[in-house]
């Protein structure tokens, strides 16, 4: 008689055994899982990945990658939102500079106005 089994990802605990994920797990008579309790633990935990060897390990390697790949991402992104507050900070020192220098323009401006008047109306006299 050949006993049915099936392949868990997760421990199984089936009478007085455990079974560690990976591990054949009877099906049915005494011993045995029970339809219901398959389709629920496959229910719960999703079919038997194989283990590292059948891919697991190169999804952890997958998501290692992804994760310095979002690691890397966020110190760039850092560095350049440093940079546009620095680009900030100089826009505002120039745009200081900039309305300073209009004003000393005009202030210039009336002052060689003024003495152009003067000087036309000394010249007049």
């Amino acid at each position: 008689m050949s006993t049915k089994t099936e392949k868990f990802n997760v421990t199984v605990k089936c009478g007085n055994k455990t079974y560690a994920p990976g591990k054949p797990v009877p099906l049915g008579g005494k011993t045995g899982l029970s339809d219901e309790e398959v389709i629920s633990l496959r229910a719960n935990f999703g079919d038997w990945t194989g283990g590292p060897e059948s891919g697991a390990q190169t999804q952890s390697s997958e998501i290692a990658n992804l994760q310095a790949t979002l690691d890397t991402i966020r110190d760039e992104r850092d560095m350049l939102l440093d940079r546009a507050s620095e680009a900030e900070q100089d826009l505002h020192k120039v745009t200081k500079e900039r309305d300073q220098l209009l004003d000393d323009n005009k202030v210039l401006a009336d002052r060689v106005a003024s003495l152009e008047a003067a000087a036309k109306s000394g010249a007049g006299k």
